[in-house]
């Protein structure tokens, strides 16, 4: 992971952005939805992948779902990854509406 990465929920783009030495690398896209927070998609720029980037983007996202009470509806495949490798985050998942969820 990189020690200089930086994450912030951009309100204005409905985004959580990653952002390593004041550049953009990294974006979770949502939308909210009553008390619901729907994730549309991760996004990592290519150069800095497999530095852990993506799974501290979500985990960011999906503590800020859960410190203000939300629940979360997924439709990103990588978040989908995310759940099934960290269990403890199912209890966000939106009982009507819990998009994909891991197999």
């Amino acid at each position: 992971m990189d020690v200089a990465l930086t994450v912030r929920n951009n309100i204005e783009d409905n985004a959580y952005d990653a952002e390593l030495d004041g550049r953009l690398v990294g974006r979770v896209l949502y939308d909210r939805k009553g008390d619901r927070v729907v994730v549309r998609s991760t996004v990592v720029d290519p150069r800095y992948r497999n530095r852990g980037i993506g799974g501290r983007l979500v985990r960011a996202a999906l503590d800020d779902v859960a410190a203000a009470g939300l629940s979360l509806t997924n439709y990103c495949g990588f978040v989908t990854d995310f759940l099934a490798a960290n269990p403890e985050y199912l209890r966000l998942v939106d009982g009507r509406f819990p998009g994909k969820m891991p197999a």
